[in-house]
């Protein structure tokens, strides 16, 4: 199951795999393997049914012939080992699999309900990683008692199959078992997509769709300008003259695909189970290409590249928070003339585009500005490679003593604000890294003009407890002209300070996880920790004062604590928290799994805002670790179709159980003359969508019919605790099936 929290409007996207093993023990002694789906009995083979690719009906099947158990001695010893036989097989055909690699690994204990982060447990020592052989066997000597994690995957990335994974129960003393991984290989999604003209409505025929594998761009030590690399191909289609196109994929690709079509931009889209017909066929809406045309002054051989972020090229409707491309970058390159031209004629609109000049030798270089575009505009530009400038600076803290062997980010400015940064900022944005000398000093050479923050690089161990230094500090903003060759910066950071204490349940015990966040009262910055002790020592932190709290499943978050920088001994206390479960139906036939959204209700005050989830295969879920209030559940599918319960009331310490059927949503375009802020789209006053305002193009999306609301608020901080600013608001009635505009216009 997949869970998501989104607070205040950060979204962190969590997925899981699900695996199919049927074992048979042959100590008598050993109960089945319940965590394993589909345990064979002991009287019967086990079979593994396997679907045929085109009708859907059973191949052969995998069968595990039963064997006389054998007793295990009363002699063996408690500590003798155990042996388990791993049989990795296709799961449609039973035919051995050979270059499969086998992990086996003890399992942490078990853990279940709703938590706001992840914490890395350590499990113990893992086995070697064998590799399977002609037969498709592999043998691992267990200890007793112990349960295992199995996983198997392919090192071909070309190789069909999925990883795969399970729960192996604990194996008793001299114990002997055979298990059998039997592995998806062939295309179980059918996938069609409607690829249509954003402004007419109509139908695109012959557009190009293809299907890639998932692959995430994120670098956590960029260290220069990478050039993209293509994703593996899955499939290719174009569209017939309804605009559709059909693909058969595999899902644990993790497949997205790309649609071009002649005089439009270029678009992404995800990929799910949900469109496997026509009539749930995932629309695509294509705008007209831009044009882009300029020179590189400075510059005459080599090439432009523009990149943009992948999820700005999907669907107005996939652009919520439940749906997301995790991919490289989208990017054109475009050769240069020997007096420095160049151009692209098929641009996406409503993107923002970032230009890099390759030259035929030596580094890649960022040049020009952003550019963002509107549908069929065609821009002529000029930029320059010329007037590089260095940059020297210094890092001291407050007591003017230089920090030392210290790695110094260079980073594109991303924000009006200085920041600390984060592990999770935005690889392609940082230029350089370079590390302080005995003195504090550290230079960047060869820095372009423009805007830029400079600031101590993240240390990602902090959040676990173990931070590598004791200082840390906001970036430095600045801004080079053209023009300009030497600038000087000082970094001032702060040292030593940081905010300890412990976490308790609500009877007073250690929680076995939870997660402490201190949020700056200035509003400058925030920090977090995991623990899995109760205690935290959060840090190093800036000079001030913070708001702690902590939250840690299936508890409730604790009270807010406000603590100067350097306070110790602070004590948080969890409080009982409220769970909701519920199943999800929908009678198109669309299966399982299902996207479900949990909204704070209009006027409960709880803090988080929005969270998400998945079901699993039988189309339910559950949240608990929630606050007490009032929650809106939404469930949906990305072709648009939605079910809604609004009002659910949350208790501490107990359960509400909610049912909610699918049916036809609607489509709603809104056009605003506002670029800052956020819309926030309601649909009888359930929080449906977050979305980003664009002045040049309309944003789309899908929800529930009934009384629609679109409000456009900014977000602001007073006394350190951030809300919303309502700019404007307005509401219309749609129907089902229905799709229609609503203009949010300036005040004049």
């Amino acid at each position: 199951m997949r869970r998501i929290v989104l607070l205040g409007i950060v979204l962190v996207v969590l997925a899981g795999l699900a695996a199919l093993v049927l074992w048979r023990p042959t100590s008598p002694t050993t109960a089945p393997d319940t965590r394993a789906t589909g345990a064979a009995p002991e009287s019967a083979p086990a079979v593994v049914p396997a679907r045929d690719e085109a009708q859907g009906a059973t191949n052969a099947p995998v069968v595990v012939e039963p064997k006389d158990a054998r007793s295990t001695a009363s002699s063996l010893p408690l500590d003798a080992p155990g042996v388990l036989r791993v049989h990795v097989v296709a799961k449609e055909t039973g035919a051995a699999l050979t270059g499969w690699r086998v992990r086996l690994v003890p399992e942490p204990a078990p853990r279940s309900g709703w938590s706001t982060q992840e914490v890395d447990a350590q499990c113990g020592d893992a086995h070697a990683e064998p590799i399977t052989a002609g037969e498709g066997w592999i043998e691992f000597e267990c200890t007793p008692g112990t349960s295992y994690a199995l996983s198997a995957w392919s090192d071909d990335a070309r190789a069909p199959g999925a990883p795969t994974s399970a729960s192996v129960l604990p194996l008793a003393a001299g114990e002997q078992r055979e298990l059998v991984l039997a592995v998806p290989t062939r295309a179980d999604l059918v996938f069609f997509v409607r690829v249509l003209d954003l402004d007419q409505r109509a139908p695109v025929a012959g557009a190009r769709v293809r299907a890639r594998v998932q692959s995430s761009s994120w670098s956590m030590n960029p260290e220069k300008i990478r050039r993209p690399v293509a994703d593996r191909e899955l499939g290719d289609a174009a569209t017939d003259a309804t605009g559709l196109a059909r693909l058969e994929l595999c899902s644990w690709d993790r497949p997205y695909v790309e649609v071009e079509a002649a005089g439009f931009g270029r678009a992404l889209a995800s990929v799910d189970g949900g469109h496997a017909t026509p009539e749930t066929a995932l629309d695509v809406l294509l705008t007209r290409a831009a044009r882009l045309s300029g020179t590189l002054v400075g510059a005459s051989a080599g090439e432009v590249l523009l990149r943009t972020r992948a999820w700005e090229l999907l669907p107005g409707d996939q652009r919520s928070m439940l749906v997301a491309v995790d991919t490289s970058d989208a990017t054109w390159s475009a050769k240069l003339a020997p007096d420095g031209r160049f151009a692209f004629d098929a641009l996406p609109a409503g993107c923002e585009l970032n230009a890099e000049h390759w030259p035929s030798d030596g580094e890649p270089m960022r040049v020009g500005t952003s550019v963002k575009l509107s549908p069929g505009e065609e821009r002529v530009v000029e930029w320059h490679v010329s007037g590089r400038c260095t940059v020297h600076g210094r890092v001291l803290d407050g007591a003017d003593v230089p920090v030392t062997d210290t790695v110094v980010w260079l980073v594109a400015e991303t924000s009006p604000q200085p920041s600390v940064f984060g592990k999770y900022d935005d690889g392609r944005n940082v230029i350089g890294k370079e590390r302080t000398n005995a003195k504090g000093e550290f230079t960047f050479a060869d820095v372009p003009a423009g805007k830029w923050q400079a600031g101590l690089a993240p240390d990602v161990e902090v959040r676990f407890g173990n931070p590598a230094l004791d200082v840390v500090g906001l970036s430095e903003r600045f801004e080079i002209a053209q023009g300009e060759t030497q600038r000087e910066l000082l970094l001032r950071v702060d040292r030593g300070l940081f905010v300890s204490g412990v976490v308790r349940a609500p009877d007073g015990s250690a929680p076995p996880h939870a997660f402490v966040q201190a949020n700056g009262v200035d509003g400058r910055a925030s920090f977090t920790q995991n623990t899995s002790d109760g205690t935290f020592h959060v840090g190093p932190v800036l000079r001030g004062r913070y708001r702690l709290s902590a939250s840690g499943e299936p508890h409730a978050p604790t009270p807010v604590v406000e603590v100067e920088a350097g306070a110790k001994d602070v004590v948080l206390t969890l409080t009982a928290g409220a769970a909701i479960h519920g199943r999800v139906v929908d009678a198109s036939g669309a299966p399982p799994p299902y996207e479900v959204q949990l909204a704070a209700a209009e006027g409960s005050q709880v803090r988080f805002a929005m969270m998400a989830t998945t079901t699993d295969p039988n189309g339910e879920f559950k949240l608990d670790g929630l606050e007490a209030g009032t929650y809106d559940v939404v469930a949906s599918t990305t072709g648009g179709r939605y079910g809604v319960k609004r009002g659910i009331v949350a208790q501490p310490g107990k359960t509400a159980e909610v049912a909610l059927e699918l049916d036809a949503g609607v489509r709603l375009r809104v056009r605003s003359a506002y670029e800052q802020g956020s819309l926030l789209v309601r649909s009888d006053g359930a929080l449906i969508h977050m979305l980003q305002p664009d002045p040049k193009t309309a944003v789309e999306c899908a929800l529930p019919p009934g009384r629609i609301t679109v409000e456009l608020v900014k977000y602001v901080q007073k006394d350190g605790t951030w809300s919303t600013e309502t700019i404007t608001k307005q509401s219309l009635d749609v129907a089902p099936g229905e799709t229609k505009e609503l203009v949010l216009e300036a005040p004049k």
